[in-house]
């Protein structure tokens, strides 16, 4: 700052430092209300509002981030680097004050989803007997975690998508690299896939649990542990079998 200051004072052009002003007041802002919000949710002791808190945190980080880059675009590109024309620029900035607008939107509307997924991931106390939390611990930490990330990524690329079209940028080619991407994604992880499908249906349907005594493929053991995409088996000499759902 202090550079840019002197180099504006000799040059008789303010324009950087100006620029470089309102970037730190805007990074500091946003961390003055990420860490109050941080602070508020560490002391927090009641799960609702810790989630409710974190939706909240989530919105105000987007919000703060899609100001700075805003005062970036108006500092920078039109005034000290002069990559836009002044002329264009109300136009332009119309397109991407809407874009950033749908960023900020899909950013809250993630944190709500993740916050909810959460919630049901968390035991719940109403249930009554110990094994019946472990249960259903098992169940919703394999299936949610799953749709979590399925919903996060769809919103993540839809309104990707969305404001690269409203700041002008052809998404075809874009859309026709992730396809293709995808397919090459799909053939050369079928397994992987196949892994996950299954092992999503093996919790719905409730086959087995935490801590029961199995034996699969000729391997007796406890189950140990449940994954997205596979189970530990311990067996009784200490080995650990990491089995794929597929198998």
């Amino acid at each position: 700052g202090v550079v840019l200051w002197l180099w504006g004072w000799v040059m008789q052009n303010m324009a950087l430092f100006q620029g470089m002003k309102g970037l730190v007041i805007g990074i500091l802002l946003a961390l003055a209300f990420d860490r109050s919000i941080a602070l508020s949710i560490s002391l927090s002791r009641r799960p609702a509002v810790m989630r409710l808190l974190f939706v909240i945190r989530v919105l105000i980080d987007a919000l703060a981030i899609a100001i700075i880059l805003r005062v970036i675009a108006g500092y920078w590109l039109v005034g000290s680097l002069s990559l836009i024309d002044p002329a264009e620029w109300p136009d332009y900035s119309r397109r991407l004050n809407f874009a950033l607008v749908l960023l900020v939107c899909a950013a809250g509307l993630a944190a709500l989803i993740h916050a909810l997924i959460e919630a049901r991931i968390m035991p719940q106390e109403a249930l009554g007997s110990l094994e019946d939390q472990e249960l259903r611990q098992a169940r919703v930490s394999t299936v949610l975690p799953i749709i979590r990330f399925s919903l996060l990524a769809l919103i993540g690329g839809v309104f990707s998508l969305v404001a690269l079209s409203a700041l002008g940028i052809d998404t075809t080619p874009v859309m026709a690299g992730a396809g293709i991407l995808g397919l090459a994604v799909s053939l050369g992880s079928q397994a992987l896939v196949k892994d996950v499908i299954s092992g999503v249906f093996w919790m719905l349907d409730d086959a087995f649990r935490l801590g029961e005594d199995v034996e699969i493929d000729g391997k007796p053991g406890r189950i140990e542990r449940i994954q997205i995409r596979s189970l530990r088996l311990r067996g009784a000499d200490g080995r650990l079998h990491t089995i794929p759902y597929g198998q």
